[in-house]
């Protein structure tokens, strides 16, 4: 992808800053004669700070006056896809640069890094920031200029990765459970339990039909007036007949047992739309 970079852009300007402090030329000079990125690449923070991430790096410093005569230090720096989604909700709209003087014993004032700010010129004076790093100073002046991404990301702004609570709750939401899924029979032991219920059901019959033989020969017996049995004929009778009367019902009972297939499965409702 290609790589985005700016035209050159005024970072700061000689002069008093808003707290009574002075920006020297000689700083701005030995910024852009000394800046080098393979030695120390000098990266653009939001509000001076590092736990969020850059927003870019400076690319090259340069010197000189402006349109009014004012001697001010330029910067081309290279922002990435946070930068662009900061400026673009109109968040970080002024430089503050970062002042290390004597950098690494060499006794030139270099440019150590480039603060993103809201914190605008005052009647066109620059505002002061500071940070807590030692022998560093932030001087911020003039407006952001716009920029046109030409290649942007598709990444987040920094403020929605570390922020994401004050935005969309929807995005990046985790997909919601899928309901378990009715667990089906095992078809082979169904079959195996209704052959069984099959088999019981021919034994019970064949059972009621000798049972009903012999109720036929006892109605006889008694009817001409014999005991009906050894024992007793009434009372053998009565037996035999509470005996069919319950097997009756038992084989009424087990051929209500449906087999697989006769009866139509409970509907589940629409099914469920993946989630992408």
């Amino acid at each position: 992808m290609a790589k985005l970079t700016t035209d050159f852009i005024k970072v700061a300007q000689v002069g008093p800053a808003a707290d009574g402090r002075t920006i020297h030329e000689e700083w701005l000079r030995e910024m852009a004669e000394s800046y080098n990125p393979a030695t120390y690449t000098a990266m653009l923070w939001p509000e001076h700070c590092r736990w969020f991430g850059n927003l870019g790096e400076v690319l090259e410093l340069r010197a000189g006056p402006d349109e009014a005569g004012v001697f001010s230090l330029f910067a081309r720096f290279a922002p990435n896809a946070a930068m662009l989604d900061y400026n673009a909700a109109g968040q970080g709209l002024f430089y503050s640069i970062e002042v290390s003087e004597n950098f690494a014993d060499s006794g030139k004032t270099y440019l150590s890094g480039l603060g993103v700010t809201d914190s605008p010129a005052s009647l066109g004076m620059p505002s002061t920031r500071f940070t807590a790093q030692k022998d560093i100073n932030c001087f911020s002046n003039v407006p952001f200029a716009p920029i046109k991404p030409e290649d942007k990301d598709d990444a987040p702004g920094w403020f929605k990765r570390f922020f994401p609570q004050f935005f969309n709750k929807t995005e990046g939401a985790a997909p919601e459970a899928a309901p378990n899924p009715k667990k089906e029979p095992n078809m082979e032991e169904l079959e195996a339990r209704v052959t069984a219920v099959e088999e019981t059901v021919a034994a019970l019959a064949e059972q009621v039909g000798g049972f009903e033989g012999r109720l036929a020969a006892l109605e006889v017996d008694v009817a001409a007036g014999g005991s009906g049995d050894a024992s007793g004929g009434d009372f053998a009778v009565k037996a035999l007949a509470r005996q069919i009367g319950a097997l009756r019902n038992e084989f009424r009972q087990v051929a209500s047992v449906a087999r697989p297939g006769t009866t139509a499965p409970k509907t589940l409702g629409a099914a469920r739309k993946p989630l992408l």
